[in-house]
C-alpha cells in the first residue's frame, strides 16, 4: 500500500515538475509563433512564395488545364515535404539562425505543406464550382436541342 502512495505521490510530483507549458490549441500557436524568428529572409521569401502561388492560382482559375498543371505541381510539393525536410535538416546552419527542421517535421507541415494544402483545397472548390458550372451549360444545351426536335416534329 506505501508503495503505490509513493508512486503516486512520485507520479503526481513528475506531472508537477514538467512545468508550465501551452496548455491549449491557441497557446500552443502562440508559443509556435514565438519561437519563429519572422525576420529570417528565408522565412519572409516562404510567405512570398505561398502568396503568389495564390495570386497565380487566382489570375489562372479560369484556365482548367494550367490549373490542374499547378494542382498536380503542388500535390508534388506537399508530397516532397518530408525529403525536404531531411534535406533542410542537415544544412540548416548554412541558411538559418536555428534548427526549425525536426525529425516529425512540424515545421513543414505549418509552414510549407499546410499553407500549400489549403491552396489545394481553394483550388478543389474551384473546379467543382466549374464542374457545376458546365453542367448546367450541358443541360441547358440539351433542353434546347430537345425543344427544337419536338418543334420539327410538331411542324411535320
Amino acid at each position: 500500500m506505501e508503495t503505490m502512495i509513493s508512486d503516486l505521490q512520485r507520479e503526481i510530483l513528475d506531472t508537477y515538475n514538467t512545468g508550465p507549458g501551452p496548455q491549449g490549441f491557441l497557446e500552443n500557436c502562440q508559443a509556435f509563433s514565438n519561437a519563429i524568428n519572422w525576420k529570417e529572409s528565408w522565412i519572409r521569401t516562404l510567405i512570398i512564395f505561398h502568396f503568389s502561388v495564390l495570386i497565380l492560382v487566382f489570375l489562372t482559375r479560369k484556365l482548367f488545364a494550367l490549373q490542374v498543371g499547378i494542382f498536380f505541381s503542388i500535390c508534388v510539393l506537399v508530397r516532397l515535404s518530408e525529403w525536404i525536410n531531411g534535406k533542410l535538416a542537415r544544412i540548416w546552419d548554412n541558411f538559418s539562425t536555428q534548427n526549425y527542421f525536426d525529425e516529425r517535421g512540424v515545421f513543414m507541415g505549418v509552414m510549407w505543406s499546410a499553407p500549400l494544402l489549403a491552396i489545394l483545397f481553394m483550388m478543389m472548390i474551384n473546379f467543382l464550382l466549374s464542374a457545376a458550372n458546365l453542367l448546367v451549360v450541358v443541360k441547358k444545351a440539351e433542353l434546347k436541342a430537345k425543344m427544337k426536335r419536338e418543334k420539327a416534329n410538331k411542324g411535320n
